[in-house]
């Protein structure tokens, strides 16, 4: 299902089987229809003599939408017991399992769990992997956003969002550097790891795009590589007084004073890879550039 407001829409598929002597002992309906039998057309049941197994059949056509191998898909469960009070099932009804003990539920679909669909056309089970503890979107330049994310033990890559797009996949490193258009924006970026073709949840980080606008206050500031590997390069017209580096937890990891230059190439080496914060000292005063060390 797709978790909106309500079962009875035009994106649900619903199946019911009721276990009872009044007509229409199965069901099967797509929205706020039911299907025409014969109903076998979807489901067959299963007396095993303990538990009732019921096997699914999709009829894409019906869904209007090509399935894709590899892809994840909810669904829900509901169990409930006619206790006699009503002529129906639907009068009298007591629920066994959902997300409550009322009916309330019919009107809050969840996911009770998934499954993703393999090459052969049926379902399975999965495990999906961790994601990422953390990603951290920072502005590089007007329209670029360097991109960083703790790795995940065994993850064979990692695909990026952009706003629920994918941008790239498979990316082998914890790091990406993303082009953005030319215009000012919010931007909601999201990373999965990926393990045997399973994807994790997303880890999630927003920007926002300010284009034409520079932060910088001194001079002719420049920084440069970003992302940086090894060392990152600062000018500036007048002269640098001290740098200051710091974690994203705010914690202080190197401080360089007296240094009276106005080029200084910054060590990274020792440093992990993820986001940093410059607090760049200068004759004319101070200014804070985020960094990215790969």
């Amino acid at each position: 299902n797709k978790k909106t407001n309500s079962y009875v829409d035009t994106t649900q598929f619903y199946y019911e089987k009721n276990w009872w002597d009044g007509p229409d002992p199965i069901g099967a309906r797509f929205g706020n229809a039911w299907a025409t039998p014969p109903y076998n057309e979807f489901a067959t049941t299963v007396d095993t003599g303990t538990s009732y197994l019921i096997e699914i059949s999709f009829d894409w056509a019906r869904f209007g939408v090509t399935p894709i191998v590899g892809e994840e898909f909810g669904y829900d469960v509901k169990l409930s017991d006619n206790d006699g009070d009503g002529a129906t099932p639907s009068e009298g009804r007591c629920q066994l399992a959902w997300s409550d003990t009322t009916d309330t539920g019919w009107n809050v679909p969840r996911v009770f769990g998934e499954l993703i669909l393999k090459a052969d056309g049926t379902f399975a089970t999965f495990t999906r992997p961790d994601q990422p503890d953390t990603l951290i979107a920072a502005v590089s330049e007007d329209t670029v956003v360097s991109l960083s994310w703790t790795a995940v033990d065994g993850a064979d890559g990692y695909n990026l969002y952009r706003d629920d797009v994918l941008i790239a996949a498979g990316v082998n490193d914890e790091s990406y550097v993303d082009n953005v258009p030319a215009e000012s924006a919010t931007y909601t970026y999201g990373v999965r790891a990926v393990v045997d073709g399973i994807k994790s949840l997303a880890t999630e980080a927003v920007v926002d795009i300010v284009v034409g606008i520079h932060e910088s206050t001194l001079a002719g500031l420049e920084v440069f590589p970003i992302p940086a590997t090894n060392f990152v390069n600062i000018n500036i017209e007048s002269e640098i007084l001290s740098i200051s580096v710091y974690n994203v937890t705010g914690q202080l990891v190197k401080q360089l004073n007296n240094l009276n230059t106005s080029q200084y190439q910054l060590d990274l080496n020792g440093l992990s890879s993820g986001m940093y914060i410059l607090n760049i000292n200068a004759v004319e005063g101070y200014d804070i550039v985020r960094i990215i060390k790969q």
